[in-house]
């Protein structure tokens, strides 16, 4: 804030007189100054003593050893703290710095606010900037004014009042909006912008970089604000508590020309005032450590990122502080935790561990209810690494609630916080149980079953398991899953004196130690009575001809289904169901009759082994009836005239022959199968001759397919007929005409009714 003279024109200085004349009447809205309750209670410090150094026009302090005051609470001020030259920042580096700012609580009253700034000014460590708006570190305001901020420097600045009008300058233009942090560099030139507004007047403005709006600053309250260095990068990054981080790249040699650069804050009050402290928990450079809080649960898994914790679950806190370099040793450091109140200290469980290894155990005595305050030794380069453990248990809750935990080393010259491992302790969990079967499950009548299945709780390492059938209890059993969240396996033989035949309903669940129950997970057991059958002819070999079918008998019986599906096998073929769906009798368990010709086509030559079962509805097999079937073939006359005779002839002058009448019937069946051969040899037995004693020497002919003629002489076979089996079995034998076998009439012969008798024979060959 700041009131500068201006060179006006009668007009605006008339308006400019009216707008002060306003200002003036409402001056009496303004909040009344209350004394700040916090300002000497910051949430952590450290002993500053040799550390900074005030410039020697400053209104700066420090209060005792811990508190930095910038500014104090009147008007007109303005003030610097800076590193001494030891405690100079070294940017070839990494560092983090953490402190807490404090703006007073003017409210809406407050001015100017507070900068913190890294500097190689040649002023050292008397640099100081100008008051009001320049917070001690910016350039004059005034247009066409000096680019007096404090050179070779950058700062992140923390304003608290806007100066936007013609009466406070308008440095702050561009930010508008209140109470803001931003950065830039304070000793450029770029930094600043001289600009008219028309009417009105010439003015400076300041550019903003990465304008952010943290709301009152000036209410009472400690903020953390954090710096890091990253050398190798060389990006700094700051934030403010309840702001986003800010990264800033910095070309180390074009802004401060040197990697050794001297830091602290400045602030400044004008018309309107406030309070600006600092407080630090770590400076650069100082005590560089790191510590760790890390719990895990008995297995050794970590537990963090919101893991889930159940009640009674027995967890390690592991308290790790590493003391890497510093310009001092890190001295009186009390280790500082406080336990949620959802968990609860196991006692004689605390260890430290030391840097050669040797660990001991540590007195309950430094716990108080749920805080402990443990005296650590001082750290350096040789006792540089300690280790302290306790173990806690998870709470029985009704609900869910969230656990974050952290520890602090506060030291006198260092503090280190560690980041808060979180967790999520769960209410009561119900046991899980499932049964591995989905069922239903179908068994024979008489047979015993062993159902399978697995339980969990994620918080109980008991459980009772509760097992039924059809409603009645059948066994309850405690069990043990070690402490594990894992499914663990379980198994119940239900007999089969405990199981009826049809549908039997087997249930089980869980019951915690708090009572509560699992889901009931259920399992249908069918218990089945498999079909029966009887064969008739079962074991036996029967005899058939082939091209006959075969008619397999039996019975069958099943006491539950109402229907079964009859098959049989042929020689371990596809099975044929030959009665489908057959219906059970009225009164189950009855015998069924059945019969089923297997048709011929199926049987070839040979043996052949026939399977009968039986399968009920439920899929149920019965036993298995076997058979054979041994299919020979025969070649038979099927039909051989008693008598034959030749057509009537009257003797001539030149021997012919006579035909044969239509009495010629002789057939012949061959049921050996297709390719067969055989053929007919016909024998005179007795020579043709008549009532009167007349003989017919050489008459009978047989006359081959070429015409040639054979005198069939008696007792003399001769081969009148060859076939070879095909798709007919059963033929004629028929000749043509003019072959086969004629009668031959001489001239010579007597006149007479002549009868011979003639011998078939069917020969089994070509």
């Amino acid at each position: 804030m700041k009131i500068t003279n201006r060179i006006c024109s009668r007009n605006n200085l008339l308006l400019l007189l009216a707008i002060f004349f306003l200002f003036l009447e409402f001056a009496w809205l303004s909040p009344a100054k209350v004394k700040a309750a916090n300002e000497n209670n910051p949430p952590s410090k450290i002993d500053l003593s040799g550390i900074f150094t005030v410039p020697m026009i400053s209104n700066s302090s420090l209060i005792g050893k811990d508190i930095v005051q910038i500014t104090p609470g009147t008007t007109n001020q303005k003030g610097a703290i800076w590193s001494t030259e030891i405690n100079k920042m070294d940017l070839t580096q990494d560092f983090t710095a953490s402190m807490y700012l404090y703006f007073g609580n003017q409210g809406n009253n407050a001015a100017d606010g507070m900068a913190f700034v890294m500097h190689n000014d040649p002023r050292g460590i008397n640099a100081l900037g100008n008051f009001g708006s320049g917070l001690g570190v910016w350039a004059s305001q005034d247009h066409g004014g000096p680019y007096d901020g404090i050179q070779n420097s950058l700062a992140v600045e923390f304003d608290t009042f806007v100066n936007d009008s013609m009466f406070d300058g308008h440095f702050d233009i561009d930010v508008a909006s209140g109470n803001h942090v931003a950065w830039n560099y304070p000793g450029m030139q770029d930094t600043y912008i001289d600009f008219w507004i028309p009417l009105f007047e010439w003015t400076r403005k300041m550019t903003h970089v990465n304008v952010q709006y943290p709301g009152t600053l000036s209410n009472d309250k400690w903020r953390r604000f954090e710096v890091k260095w990253d050398a190798a990068k060389q990006i700094l990054s700051y934030q403010l508590e309840g702001l986003s981080k800010i990264s800033i790249p910095i070309n180390v040699q074009n802004i401060f020309h040197t990697n050794q650069v001297y830091w602290g804050f400045t602030g400044s009050t004008g018309s309107k005032w406030e309070i600006n402290r600092v407080t630090f928990d770590s400076v650069p450079g100082l005590v560089n450590a790191e510590v760790k809080e890390t719990i895990t649960r008995q297995d050794g898994s970590v537990v963090e990122n919101g893991a889930p914790v159940y009640k009674g679950e027995e967890l390690t806190y592991t308290i790790h502080a590493k003391y890497l370099s510093g310009k001092q040793d890190w001295k009186d450091i009390i280790l500082k935790t406080v336990l949620n109140d959802n968990v609860t200290y196991i006692p004689n469980s605390m260890t430290g561990t030391l840097p050669n290894g040797n660990t001991g155990v540590l007195d309950d005595s430094w716990w108080s209810g749920q805080s402990l305050a443990l005296n650590m030794p001082d750290m350096n380069t040789s006792m540089n690494d300690v280790t302290v453990s306790f173990k806690a248990k998870a709470n029985k809750l009704p609900t869910a609630a969230s656990v974050s935990e952290k520890a602090d080393f506060v030291g006198s010259n260092h503090i280190a916080s560690t980041a808060p491992a979180d967790y999520v302790i769960q209410p009561n969990q119900v046991p899980e149980v499932i049964i591995k079967e989905a069922g239903p499950i179908h068994i024979a009548a008489g047979k015993d079953y062993e159902v399978k299945g697995t339980w969990k709780d994620t918080d109980d390492s008991t459980n009772t398991l509760y097992f039924s059938l059809d409603g009645t209890l059948l066994k309850s059993e405690v069990l043990d899953n070690g402490g594990s969240p894992e499914p663990v396996e379980w198994s119940y033989l239900v007999s089969k004196d405990q199981l009826k035949l049809g549908e039997n309903h087997f249930q089980v669940k869980a019951t915690d130690g708090d009572g509560a129950s699992s889901n009931l997970a259920g399992l249908k057991i069918i218990v089945e009575s498999p079909p029966a059958i009887t064969l008739t002819d079962a074991g036996k070999e029967i005899p058939i001809d082939f091209g006959a079918g075969y008619t397999i008998r039996g019975s069958w019986k099943d006491s539950d289904s109402d229907s079964v599906d009859l098959y049989y096998v042929l020689d371990n073929n596809t099975p044929v169901n030959f009665a489908p769906a057959a219906p059970n009798s009225v009164n189950k368990g009855e015998e069924v009759n059945f019969q089923y010709n297997i048709p011929a086509g199926q049987l070839s030559l040979g043996t052949h082994q026939v399977a009968v079962y039986a399968v009920d509805d439920t899929g149920r097999k019965s036993n298995i009836e076997k058979l054979t079937v041994n299919v020979t073939g025969t070649l038979t006359f099927t039909n051989v005239a008693d008598s034959v005779s030749f057509e009537n002839a009257k003797i001539s002058s030149r021997p012919f022959f006579s035909k044969r009448n239509n009495d010629w019937e002789i057939q012949v069946k061959d049921t050996r199968g297709k390719g067969s051969a055989w053929h007919v040899t016909a024998t005179l037995t007795e020579d043709f001759s008549d009532s009167k004693g007349n003989y017919l020497k050489d008459a009978l002919m047989f006359i081959d397919e070429n015409g040639n003629e054979t005198v069939m002489e008696p007792g003399v076979p001769i081969h009148v007929y060859e076939h070879v089996t095909g798709d007919q079995q059963e033929v004629s034998i028929n000749w043509p005409t003019n072959q086969g076998m004629l009668f031959k009439i001489n001239p010579f012969f007597h006149t007479g009714d002549y009868k011979g008798t003639m011998n078939w024979n069917l020969v089994d060959a070509p």
